[in-house]
């Protein structure tokens, strides 16, 4: 067993070790959902899409792992990550969304696999493209649709190995490849490589090696700039081997064979599918391995009484009857319906129940009509209403607490220490007073200024002067 296959069975224990705490984070994710719904008012597709990242037990697992295996620290990065996310809009990111540049050569491509099964990620710097502007600017869209495709495909990489039964299935990690040779003259500014670096913060422990090819001495420069953002984890994962050297991890001879030529490897854009956009893929289950380490989807599908048909049309009859109901909770695992041809599509089965449950919303409104209201379903909706603004005021308060914690610890400080704090002060004073009337050389220091001058600094020396 060499390094690499090592390392993914070590992966795949430390997966198995901490499932209850992905679990917790996970169900804390669910948890927060509807109320980043709420606040950035997002759209059905932008909701499919922060329920497929949650439901992305491989990241969870990846977050988990750099932050030392601490929940409350992992929980904290990560919904900073799904607000990053929502803002960018990364969920939802296309092809159609780049600059069409990065496509006109064979720039950046995925080419099968390792020999451990992690996809491979081919760079040529011979193709790329010219910047336009700000280097930072240009090229952050393109190296986040990069990461999120590489994600989406460790992501189905591990839902595939389960299925077959594999023996480490998880797929944590991808093997970056990227070529010197013909390289255009490089962009050396530092923002480039501290937004490179902010990426791989977004997706931790995401890349397992990262392969410098035909890298001559002109670029030493650019490597002891990165060199300098990087982690000792992360530096011990850059290598600069020879292209023959690389049967280490792939076996693909004819690509190594097109590597070790004179010329870039050709890659054709119509046979690709790759870049364009992944399906959705569904949380990991138990439903198709009896491996621990798979979860039950029950625990996080709540079961419904009825479903409606989606087959027959929606009658205003039935959104009156069903108006009275509680409208049931929906989950937006896009995967978990449509298992064959005769079966609506997800997309399509969701779209079908989120109208029937905005239907349900409006006519369960209280109207101006003369109709009574249930008393009890008034309590409840207000309860709900309360607990969702407690909340919001917690969480609020809760990070005006983290923002301005240094203050409050030393305003703390100074209440508890107060009585303190005012006899060394009130001993400061009376020293200084003894010292300027000893500077002065009054021959009379209880004369009556002196007297009055430290008694205001001190009451014990002004009852002393008194005597």
């Amino acid at each position: 067993m060499d390094v690499d296959e090592k390392r993914m069975e070590d992966l795949n224990e430390l997966y198995k070790e901490h499932e209850s705490d992905i679990a917790s984070i996970h169900s804390a994710l669910k948890r927060e959902m509807p109320l980043l719904v709420q606040e950035y008012k997002l759209s059905f597709d932008q909701t499919a899409a922060l329920d497929e990242y949650i439901n992305d037990r491989v990241t969870i697992f990846r977050y988990l792992r750099k932050n030392g295996f601490l929940i409350p620290h992992t929980l904290s990065r990560m919904l900073d990550t799904l607000k990053w996310r929502i803002h960018k809009n990364v969920g939802l990111l296309t092809v159609e969304d780049q600059n069409p540049a990065f496509f006109e050569g064979p720039f950046c491509f995925f080419h099968g696999n390792d020999r451990i099964g992690r996809p491979v990620v081919l760079i040529q710097l011979s193709y790329l493209p010219d910047i336009v502007g700000d280097a930072s600017e240009f090229l952050s869209p393109f190296i986040t649709f990069v990461f999120e495709t590489s994600r989406r495909i460790t992501c189905k990489a591990s839902m595939d190995r389960m299925k077959n039964g594999e023996k480490n299935p998880i797929v944590t990690e991808s093997v970056l490849l990227i070529d010197f040779k013909k390289a255009k003259s490089l962009p050396r500014d530092r923002k480039i490589a501290g937004a490179f670096i902010k990426m791989i913060k977004r997706y931790p422990s995401s890349l397992g090696a990262a392969c410098l090819l035909n890298f001559g001495w002109m670029y030493q420069g650019i490597w002891q700039m990165v060199k300098l953002l990087l982690t000792e984890e992360a530096k011990s994962r850059v290598s600069f081997p020879k292209v023959a050297e690389l049967s280490r991890w792939i076996d693909q001879p004819d690509f190594i064979a097109a590597l070790e030529g004179p010329d870039p490897v050709t890659w054709d854009w119509n046979r690709d599918p790759t870049f364009r956009r992944q399906e959705q893929p569904p949380p990991l289950s138990r439903s198709s391995s009896s491996s621990s380490i798979y979860f039950d989807a029950e625990l996080y599908t709540p079961e419904m009484d009825s479903e409606p048909s989606l087959e027959e049309p929606i009658t205003e009859s039935d959104v009156a009857t069903s108006g009275t109901s509680k409208p049931e909770t929906i989950s937006l695992q896009t995967n978990a319906l449509a298992t064959d041809e005769n079966t609506p599509s997800s997309i399509t089965t969701i779209k079908t129940v989120t109208t029937i449950t905005e239907q349900t919303a409006l006519t369960s409104r209280p109207s101006t009509s003369t109709a009574p209201h249930h008393p009890s379903n008034l309590a409840l909706q207000i309860l709900a209403q309360l607990e969702l603004l407690m909340r919001r005021f917690m969480t609020r308060g809760f990070r005006k607490v983290m923002a301005y914690r240094n203050t409050l610890c030393w305003v703390l400080a100074c209440i508890i220490l107060r009585n303190r704090l005012f006899q060394v002060l009130q001993a400061v004073l009376v020293l200084l007073g003894e010292l300027f009337a000893k500077r002065l050389k009054l021959p009379d220091p209880s004369s009556a200024g002196i007297r009055i001058l430290l008694s205001l600094t001190g009451n014990s020396m002004g009852r002393l002067l008194t005597l």
